[in-house]
């Protein structure tokens, strides 16, 4: 979500020549950035009001660019990204520019970190960030600005099946501005998110490595609906393979070199035993030999998620014995 501040001055076209934006989602950052081109070039033609500028570029290029007369339009803009990576030597010959700006340009500034302390210039500063708990606002903003409506539980759905990641949320819902529908249901969701199967199996193990039952049999279910039966258990037999196989090799090695999606459950390992992981592999063999022989494939994985589960919280006896 962007900072409601902001959004205020985006509402009111942005009248300060100096914006800083920092945050560490880069996608923030460029939604951000896409909403301010709208309101300060407009209709004006870009090539000649609009010009951006990475830390490679020479102080002279910017301060150039800074004090080139609009074309058509009332301001030039003028973006620097990855500020936080600027020599220092730019960032010090633009000192003087950044206090004295031009009232004819607009410059926007991004960066992966907040502005260093003690630089005495009066831009306006902006952190942009999303917590968790403001995620269906901001997916419900986003879909407003696409021209489309989403229910409460197809937000929820799409959140589920695609986690936090905003650029990967921006991508969907861009699948679904297209899609010819104006209000987007569950359904619509299940049957028009790409739901991407290889990306969808990560998502289930994660839920089965979390004790999620919930959300791992929905999610299930889901790519069962999706796709053609066989070929989803056959998929995710493989990640579960996969998967399980990396996680005993990190337990043989008692955690070390853990990293990435492994790092949060090297605590766990303790907790894991030979016996346990000999259930594991139990059952997902008896899955595979059971789709093999011509049981359903919907039903076979979900038995065995529900064994997955059993043994990831420490109810491998009643998976042994069942």
């Amino acid at each position: 979500m962007l900072n409601k501040a902001l959004e205020r001055d985006i509402k009111s076209g942005l009248k300060s020549p100096i914006y800083y934006l920092w945050g560490e989602d880069p996608f923030l950052l460029e939604e951000a950035l896409s909403r301010m081109v709208d309101i300060l070039i407009s209709d004006a033609p870009a090539e000649f009001n609009y010009d951006i500028f990475y830390p490679s570029a020479s102080p002279s290029q910017i301060i150039d660019a800074t004090s080139t007369l609009p074309f058509m339009a009332e301001r030039r803009l003028v973006v620097l990204k990855d500020f936080h990576e600027f020599p220092e030597a730019t960032i010090k010959e633009l000192i003087p520019y950044l206090r004295d700006p031009s009232e004819s340009t607009c410059m926007v500034i991004l960066s992966g970190k907040a502005p260093r302390k003690g630089l005495d210039i009066k831009w306006r500063v902006y952190h942009l960030s999303i917590k968790d708990g403001d995620m269906p606002s901001w997916v419900r903003g986003l879909c407003s600005r696409k021209g489309v409506q989403m229910t409460e539980g197809a937000i929820g759905l799409l959140l589920e099946f695609t986690g936090h990641d905003t650029g990967l949320l921006s991508m969907e819902i861009e699948k679904l501005a297209h899609s010819g529908r104006k209000v987007i249901k569950e359904d619509d969701i299940i049957s028009l998110v790409g739901m991407m199967r290889h990306f969808s199996s990560f998502e289930l193990i994660n839920c089965i490595f979390e004790g999620d039952r919930t959300k791992a049999l929905r999610m299930l279910r889901a790519m069962f609906k999706e796709g053609n039966a066989t070929d989803v258990a056959t998929l995710l037999l493989g990640a579960l393979n996969w998967r399980f196989r990396e996680l005993y090799n990190l337990w043989l090695d008692k955690g070390r070199g853990a990293e990435g999606r492994y790092r949060g459950l090297r605590h766990r390992l303790s907790q894991y035993s030979g016996e346990r992981f000999y259930s594991i592999f139990k059952a997902l063999h008896e899955a595979d030999t059971s789709i093999k022989t011509g049981v359903r494939p919907d039903l076979v994985m979900e038995i065995l998620v529900i064994k997955l589960l059993m043994a990831m919280t420490g109810q491998e006896e009643a998976m042994i014995g069942s």
